[in-house]
């Protein structure tokens, strides 16, 4: 019988560095449509079709002590406007790779009761891709 993954179970690399201390991230697929017809003779059926799709998501980190490489570059992206190369794997399930990323907005939060967190909004410029694939 298939067992759930385990959350913690994966990697994040950025720019091919290795990023820690990442609570969670979500990916969301976006896609842009466009609906034809209805034409003569066709029974009044509408039709629709994908033009565009991109890849749109955030990503959570707690900034650990001498803070952390990985962080610092998507940091760094934000501010400079660079494309970057993002890899998301969950162990076990599927890995998305967003080869020219943007960083669209970032926060960071400090609460006295909790620790210190950085959140990044990004998306996909270009090509994507999610694997394994099946079927």
């Amino acid at each position: 019988m298939a067992q759930p993954i385990k959350g913690y179970e994966g990697s994040i690399t950025v720019n091919g560095t290795a990023t820690g201390f990442v609570n969670n991230w979500e990916v969301n697929l976006e896609t842009e449509e466009k609906t034809v017809g209805p034409f003569i003779g066709d029974g009044g059926v509408l039709y629709t079709y994908t033009t565009s799709r991109k890849l749109a998501g955030t990503l959570e980190a707690t900034i650990p002590t001498g803070r952390d490489a990985g962080q610092s570059i998507l940091l760094s992206g934000a501010l400079n406007s660079a494309n970057i190369n993002i890899v998301l794997v969950t162990t076990g399930g599927y890995t998305i790779t967003v080869p020219s990323g943007t960083i669209s907005t970032f926060s960071m939060t400090q609460d006295a009761a909790e620790s210190v967190t950085l959140s990044f909004d990004f998306s996909s410029s270009g090509s994507f891709d999610i694997s394994p694939l099946v079927g």
